[in-house]
């Protein structure tokens, strides 16, 4: 699409705590959001075009993670609050779920579905996440 980033998003979250899992501490699953520009039509799914966050580095509640492409338009990932990028769950610019398959509920179409885990934050220790695999079994 040809339309500007000028669209901000918070996501609904997945959160993770150390009774859910022993092996990684407190996390957020940022799923693929649902978006629209009217409040009669939302997206079902959409692509990430970019990350502008590396894996480990820091953010601030406010600053865009990355920009998702829908039917709708351009918009921001907007972080809620200060953090980590932990893990991308999913490749910019790449429309499936890494690992594919049912597991990732997409149906392998050409774009990520609604719901499907796409990131991971932290407050803190980023290094736990290097293998971190998603619910659904994807990684990048």
């Amino acid at each position: 699409m040809s339309s500007s980033t000028d669209n901000k998003t918070s996501t609904t979250t997945t959160s993770t705590s150390d009774d859910d899992d022993d092996e990684f501490p407190y996390h957020i699953i940022h799923p693929m959001p649902s978006l629209s520009r009217s409040y009669n039509s939302f997206t079902e799914s959409g692509i990430v075009t970019r990350w502008n966050f590396d894996e480990g580095e820091p953010f601030v509640a406010g600053d865009a993670l990355g920009e998702i492409e829908t039917d709708q338009g351009m918009f921001e990932l907007e972080a809620m609050e200060d953090g980590f990028v932990a893990r991308h769950l999913v490749k910019a610019d790449e429309a499936l779920v890494e690992g594919g398959g049912e597991g990732n509920n997409n149906d392998g179409g050409d774009q990520i579905k609604v719901g499907v885990p796409i990131l991971v934050t932290v407050a803190e220790d980023v290094e736990t996440f290097r293998n971190f695999v998603s619910p659904t079994g994807s990684s990048t």
